[in-house]
């Protein structure tokens, strides 16, 4: 059952702790929502992240940051904006205007809005939009481009600068802020749902697989380059894993899970929010990265199977092992025999 106290709110801007990654695993080193946030409202209190309510402004300029979208304003929903836009007579987003922030944005937004409108979309930064957001979304416009480039599509997201007045930039605001009732209520029971799951899928990472379903008969292309912070992929090495299940068990969306009988691990790319916890718990070092990608099994949510190992028993300890064709002896009973042959020398040896 949830807790409020994982619940760390300044009016409408949310940290949901169960959603962070450094939640499950104190060795986690994840600091992008910190980085971004130039006064420091958020920062570490034993290991995990923690936001200073007395500090924070709501500007939601770190949200976009999030891998796992623990970070929320309850004001303004990012898909929501992304499925009314593309239905506008629009082909440009101004910052402070249509969206509070740029801040808001990640890669997977950006492609899904250029998927689903089927043309050029300009980011409009303006003399209002602070430096560090318009290094933020000109990155974020370079991931998205790399993976569209590598789609074959034409249509491009571009960002450019237009002068804008205060007046302006408030009645933008003021309009979203007009429209916070009538988005919480459409998106109440969603996220409601999202938020009794243990681990879930971010919504911009479900978002971007049904923007390219929308397009799939378009697409002539089936491994891609993985584009890092939008699509990821994982290798286990056979001989390396203990199957230990560990990369599993830390998993945040569940992209690696093992196998009903727990004599492997399954991985589905299209869960994978490609931020490395499987690799940093794995002790033997068995996970990697292939540097490409199934398109189809990532849109879909195909899984693999990695590894699958056969148990034997052990010759002498007697337990149950994955076996790797190496001899009916576990790599425990191995290793201690090595490393401590010495007690077992005979007295007429000595």
């Amino acid at each position: 059952m949830r807790e409020d106290v994982f619940l760390q709110r300044k009016e409408f801007f949310v940290l949901d702790a169960l959603r962070c990654l450094r939640h499950d695993n104190s060795q986690n080193q994840c600091s992008k929502c910190i980085n971004i946030c130039d006064i420091n409202a958020l920062g570490i209190f034993k290991k995990k992240i923690t936001l200073d309510t007395e500090l924070c402004t709501n500007c939601g300029e770190c949200i976009g940051s999030c891998p796992t979208e623990s970070l929320s304003l309850e004001s303004f929903d990012m898909s929501g904006f992304i499925l009314d836009f593309v239905q506008k007579d629009k082909t440009s987003v101004v910052d402070g205007v249509d969206v509070p922030t740029f801040g808001m944005f990640d890669a997977h937004h950006i492609v899904s809005i250029l998927l689903r409108k089927k043309s050029d979309i300009e980011f409009v930064t303006t003399s209002h939009t602070k430096e560090t957001m318009s290094k933020y979304i000109n990155d974020k416009i370079d991931t998205a481009n790399e993976f569209l480039e590598q789609l074959n599509l034409p249509y491009r997201a571009k960002s450019v600068f237009k002068e804008t007045t205060t007046d302006t930039k408030k009645r933008g605001l003021l309009k979203n802020i007009f429209t916070i009732t009538k988005e919480i209520k459409t998106d109440e029971n969603a996220s409601k749902q999202l938020k009794k799951l243990e681990k879930y899928v971010p919504p911009k990472l479900t978002l971007l697989k049904n923007s390219l379903k929308l397009i799939s008969e378009d697409l002539n292309v089936e491994n891609i380059k993985t584009v890092k912070g939008l699509i990821a992929n994982k290798e286990i090495d056979f001989q390396a894993c203990t199957n230990c299940g560990e990369c599993a068990h830390f998993c945040p969306t569940e992209a690696l899970f093992r196998t009903s009988e727990n004599d492997g691990i399954f991985f589905q790319s299209g869960k994978c929010i490609g931020c490395g916890v499987c690799k940093m718990v794995c002790e033997p070092n068995a996970i990697t990265s292939p540097a490409t990608v199934d398109l189809t099994r990532f849109m879909f949510d195909q899984a693999d199977l990695l590894v699958h190992y056969d148990y034997h028993t052990c010759n002498e300890c007697k337990t149950a092992f994955a076996y790797k064709g190496r001899g009916d002896i576990c790599d425990r009973c191995l290793t201690y025999k090595d490393d401590f042959a010495d007690m077992f020398v005979m007295a007429k040896d000595l």
